[in-house]
């Protein structure tokens, strides 16, 4: 039954649930947060609804490697953040056995990329390729998201593509530090950051 709700969440069919007739388990919707702000809509939309069906839904701040494995080990319903193809690679073992099923999709047309403050991109950064030239103003830094969705990045600095060999990906944990991108953030020097495009009104590389 839970896929069944999942399946609707996440390609917006029409709620026609009789959950009165579903096993006492499958009342309560567990829903895993990574505290994006991408995910944040999507997961109260999806609670709001799930609650005025008469469902017990609540929603659990984790981290990306913990909301697999919590998904596998069954300790978790719905997730609606995974980003496709990006993550098809680094959780690909979880799709291959079953353990998390893919039902649909919430949104289109996202990207997945860097961004800088618009200063920035009218000063020449407008490609990853520009990012090496101004390393001394980034202070070699790439501010990145939690610890687990950052296999990209981490790849492209050790394979030492566009000469961003000796640059450093700086990992943080939502519900701590500021991210340099957001409200409360450090400022210093030049932030280029890593983030979701649809939720960022910065230039995207």
């Amino acid at each position: 039954m839970r896929k069944m709700i999942a399946l609707s969440l996440f390609a917006g069919l029409s709620f026609s649930v009789a959950h009165a007739a579903d096993a006492p388990e499958c009342q309560k919707v567990r829903i895993a947060d990574l505290g994006w702000t991408d995910i944040m809509l999507t997961n109260n939309t999806a609670e709001l609804i799930l609650d005025a069906l008469g469902y017990d839904a609540n929603q659990t701040l984790l981290g990306m490697d913990v909301t697999y494995m919590s998904l596998k080990n069954n300790d978790m319903d719905v997730f609606q953040g995974n980003w496709r193809p990006f993550q098809d690679a680094q959780y690909k073992s979880y799709f291959e056995d079953g353990s998390v099923e893919v039902l649909g999709t919430n949104l289109e047309g996202a990207k997945f990329t860097l961004a800088v403050p618009k200063y920035v991109s009218e000063a020449g950064v407008k490609d990853f390729a520009d990012l090496a030239a101004h390393a001394d103003q980034f202070e070699k830094k790439i501010y990145a998201l939690e610890p687990g969705s950052n296999t990209i990045l981490l790849d492209m600095i050790a394979a030492k593509r566009h000469n961003l060999g000796d640059w450093e990906v700086v990992e943080f944990e939502r519900g701590g530090d500021a991210h340099p991108g957001e409200e409360g953030g450090s400022g210093k020097a030049v932030d280029c950051f890593s983030g979701l495009g649809t939720a960022s009104d910065e230039p995207q590389l």
